[in-house]
């Protein structure tokens, strides 16, 4: 029974990190715009989608900073550490709608700031309307690429509760083991 269950973790584990390789290959399909009301978009809204990262400039991007500042150029790193933010925003913006069953984000905005004590990290915040589109052919989007997100999206969160279900089995399974191995007083 423990090897059936060590097999069933395996697979269970193998499909989730299947289905979350294609999904980071397939995300950027899902279309984040600042409009409220694109032309000729219909949808249905469902929820507030926001993200947030959080970079810390570290000490080398620090001096380089100001030396840049000091003769007035633009900074390279900072831009690199900014766009890496604004990134992992997007996927992230992109996977919630994903997982509420939607198909893109409206309305989008996004802000910038410094963090911390001695504001040495830099934050970028992103916030928009997950909608389903109901007319994806008309307006060109790949409808076979966003409907295959969003069943790979719904396949991970039934494989994680799986997932869940196994964990708790086999520590059933340890405790029982554990008391049939404890000495009898």
């Amino acid at each position: 029974m423990h090897k059936e269950y060590e097999l069933q973790l395996k697979n269970k584990s193998e499909l989730k990190n299947s289905n979350s390789s294609k999904i980071k290959e397939l995300i950027n399909f899902v279309p984040i715009v600042t409009l409220h009301t694109p032309q000729d978009w219909k949808y249905q809204s469902l929820q507030i989608v926001s993200a947030q990262s959080v970079t810390g400039t570290g000490v080398i991007t620090e001096i380089a900073s100001s030396w840049t500042d000091f003769f007035g150029m633009e900074s390279g790193r900072y831009n690199e550490k900014l766009k890496t933010g604004e990134d992992n925003c997007k996927s992230i913006l992109r996977f919630q709608a994903l997982q509420m069953g939607g198909n893109a984000i409206l309305g989008a905005d996004i802000d910038y700031s410094e963090a911390g004590a001695g504001k040495g990290m830099l934050m970028v915040c992103m916030a928009g309307t997950a909608v389903k589109i109901t007319n994806l052919r008309e307006l060109n989007y790949n409808e076979d690429a966003l409907n295959d997100l969003q069943n790979r999206v719904a396949e991970i969160r039934e494989v994680e509760s799986e997932l869940n279900v196994l964990s708790k089995y086999e520590s059933l399974h340890s405790d029982y083991a554990f008391l049939n191995k404890r000495p009898i007083i």
